[in-house]
């Protein structure tokens, strides 16, 4: 029959290593007090049924809380680097808070980390495709307000050809010598632009 030393005596007669690793079996793999049993009497170790039980009891919080630090700190290496300080903290807190049930098993844990991931980058990407789609909306903007800009200067260009053509004609058909006549149309193509 077990005693309460059992426990005490199981664990002072684990390594680090093995504690986590049975731990690890228990928790994470969920081998069950039987499988357990079998992992410490691998190492051959002495011990109960009831002993690992006490000990599983005994060490499964603390393990636990310490898997989920480990956890989030890993979770947050994986993020990616453009996401900001608080999306970070906010999926390493969800990391921390799933790895900190030992209901979970590892295999979930990394199942559910990924997905978060993925629904995080998801939503990433959706934001800047829509500041794409904004960014574009107002180059579009720009754009057919310089084409209009264009359109009105090339209207008013074209009025003022026109005006500077009747005043030519105008000029033409006026009574005058032919020198004064050229010396006008000369000086109303300097103001106009044109060079001759």
């Amino acid at each position: 029959m077990s005693t309460a030393r059992d426990n005490a005596s199981l664990w002072s007669k684990l390594t680090a290593e093995q504690r986590d690793e049975l731990l690890i079996a228990l928790v994470d793999q969920r081998c069950g007090l039987d499988g357990g049993l079998a992992l410490v009497q691998t190492w051959k170790v002495e011990t109960s049924k009831s002993a690992v039980h006490r000990f599983y009891h005994a060490e499964r919080s603390n393990w636990t809380i310490e898997r989920a630090k480990r956890f989030a700190i890993e979770t947050q290496g994986l993020l990616p680097e453009e996401m900001d300080a608080a999306q970070r903290k906010v999926v390493a807190q969800k990391a921390f808070e799933l790895a900190s049930s030992s209901e979970i098993s590892a295999k979930e844990l990394l199942k559910l980390r990924d997905q978060e991931i993925k629904l995080i980058t998801a939503q990433q990407t959706e934001v800047k495709i829509k500041q794409a789609e904004r960014s574009l909306d107002q180059a579009q903007q720009k754009l057919e307000q310089a084409e209009r800009k264009v359109k009105a200067l090339e209207d008013q260009a074209e009025a003022t050809r026109q005006a500077n053509d009747r005043a030519k004609n105008l000029i033409k058909d006026a009574p005058m010598n032919d020198e004064l006549r050229s010396r006008i149309l000369k000086e109303v193509d300097e103001a106009m632009g044109i060079k001759f």
